[in-house]
């Protein structure tokens, strides 16, 4: 039993070495596009385009949910390479909080910077004209 389990630990770890190679593979690609596209850009249309094909082509045994939030997180880190994604939320700044915790995970935990306002349509004005 032994010797199978460390066979198993040593595949693992090769797959790791494996996944973080195409991972920065991938975060080059993405920076090339945003030199390309001349600044960041976010495009929520196509993150959804790239989350829907990678649940449609997951072979398991993780659940699509799972590969989605994984694949979540790897796009948003790539979309900080650029520059940080500012996503503003109803309420004070209060880590505990629900509505700032809901943005941050639904952008990803490290491309997100969440802005707290107490009105909608100012905070919607400086984050439309920091994204364009």
């Amino acid at each position: 039993m032994a010797d199978e389990l460390q066979k198993h630990r040593e595949r693992i770890d090769a797959l790791d070495d494996e996944i973080l190679k195409l991972v920065s593979e991938r975060a080059g690609h993405a920076q090339a596009i945003g030199v390309l596209k001349n600044g960041a850009i976010y495009r929520p249309e196509r993150e959804a385009q790239v989350l829907r094909r990678i649940k449609e082509s997951n072979p398991g045994p993780l659940s699509g949910e799972t590969v989605a939030r994984l694949f979540r997180e790897i796009m948003s880190a790539c979309l900080a390479l650029e520059q940080p994604l500012k996503v503003a939320y109803l309420g004070p700044k209060v880590p505990s909080l629900r509505p700032q915790a809901s943005s941050i995970s639904a952008c990803g935990a490290d491309g997100a910077r969440a802005h707290p306002s107490t009105r909608c349509s100012g905070k919607l004005r400086v984050l439309t004209r920091t994204m364009a």
